[in-house]
């Protein structure tokens, strides 16, 4: 509908097959991001062109930083301001992972730096974040043993605030590695316990984690029952000193909790096929070694 003081632009067509392109917005979207994020102007041969408007909210980085600021003399500096001595040699400035992250990330990203050192990744990421606002997160993993003393505890000043630094306000929480739940043949490392072990099976079937209600109604955790998912029954039937066995008395006496569907794990199954289907029951072997028993 033409109005009287505008001017009625058509989207240009393709220079190598003529092709009308098209609008991307519509009429609302259209006059409500006018000269926000759309603007019009006049080429030099009397057409109008639409385009969006580009922004310019963050910078174009140089394919070689020179800047003094971006030496590892500058990051040994700044983590021995952190401590008061010299605690880690070589650390990368902290400038260089923020024009980095900057550049790499928006305001709601999570930066992942899977060979911390003295958490610098983390210290660039708070300071941004001070800085204009945004809510960026950091995951840091560190395997030597100067996680703690270093690498979380520069993290934790770096909030409150060190020498004459104010902190950046801000949390993160602090974890280690247990056992590992396998070993190197693919088996159940046993030595974790039942409580660790009832806790993978549940979140490797659900992705949730292992309900604290569930522990306190099983207590001793003496029951194979793990809990009811999406009208799916989870049971774990489980003896570290002994094979345990699927079949029509096992599940007599440790299947109580009606649902659609029963994912049962144990180490046989001697149930036949078409009772498991009829009664939608799908069994799990327990990945472990049983030729010990």
């Amino acid at each position: 509908e033409k109005q009287d003081g505008f001017i009625e632009v058509f989207p240009p067509k393709s220079v190598k097959d003529n092709v009308q392109f098209v609008w991307r917005w519509g009429k609302p979207k259209s006059h409500e991001n006018l000269n926000v994020e759309i603007l019009g102007y006049k080429t030099n041969d009397g057409e109008f062109r639409i385009v969006q408007k580009m922004r310019t909210t963050h910078k174009v980085i140089r394919s070689i930083l020179t800047e003094k600021t971006n030496t590892s003399r500058k990051g040994t500096a700044e983590v021995e301001n952190i401590f008061g001595e010299k605690t880690f040699s070589f650390p990368k400035p902290i400038k260089l992972l923020q024009d980095f992250i900057f550049v790499a990330t928006n305001e709601d990203s999570i930066i992942l730096d899977s060979f911390a050192g003295s958490g610098t990744t983390a210290h660039a990421v708070l300071n941004l974040n001070k800085q204009d606002g945004g809510n960026r997160k950091f995951i840091l993993i560190e395997m030597e043993d100067y996680a703690e003393t270093i690498t979380a505890e520069r993290v934790k000043r770096v909030i409150n605030g060190y020498a004459d630094k104010e902190g950046t306000g801000g949390s993160f929480d602090y974890f280690t590695l247990g056992e590992p739940l396998f070993d190197e043949n693919n088996n159940l490392n046993e030595n974790v316990g039942i409580e660790k072990i009832r806790e993978y099976v549940w979140f490797t079937e659900t992705r949730n984690p292992y309900p604290s209600t569930v522990f306190a109604r099983n207590e001793a955790i003496s029951t194979p029952f793990l809990g009811i998912y999406n009208d799916t029954s989870y049971y774990f039937i489980y003896d570290q000193d002994s094979l345990t066995t699927l079949d029509y008395d096992s599940l007599a006496e440790n299947v109580q909790q009606k649902a659609e569907r029963y994912i049962i794990y144990a180490d046989n199954c001697l149930l036949p096929e078409p009772f498991m289907r009829e009664k939608n029951i799908e069994f799990k072997k327990i990945p472990r070694d049983i030729t010990r028993f």
